[in-house]
């Protein structure tokens, strides 16, 4: 994701990309079939989110959460993993808020 920064269509790709494999390696068919069924909503939403982190440090922290989430996954430690990806729903929602869409 960082290093297409500046593409934001492939860091959308990418951003989707993490949710699938955190999906997966989750061994729960629920949350493959979660993620696959926001697929869309979120290609649809996620510019709009872009956007509104009007800041590189906004773009950054975005990205830098997404490192925290793939962190504790790796690390084993999934009560980490699920407050980062806590954190992650969040600052979405508040991003998303602030461009006046929820």
């Amino acid at each position: 994701m960082r290093a297409n920064l500046d593409i934001p269509d492939l860091v959308m790709q990418h951003d989707m990309e993490l949710h699938k494999i955190l999906a997966r390696a989750s061994r729960n068919p629920v949350f493959v079939l979660l993620v696959g069924a926001f697929e869309g909503i979120i290609a649809r939403t996620w510019p709009i989110g872009w956007r509104a982190r009007t800041t590189p440090e906004a773009r950054e922290a975005m990205i830098a959460n997404h490192e925290k989430i793939a962190e504790a996954v790796v690390q084993g430690e999934p009560e980490r993993a699920m407050q980062a990806m806590a954190a992650h729903f969040d600052e979405t929602v508040r991003a998303l808020i602030s461009a006046g869409l929820v």
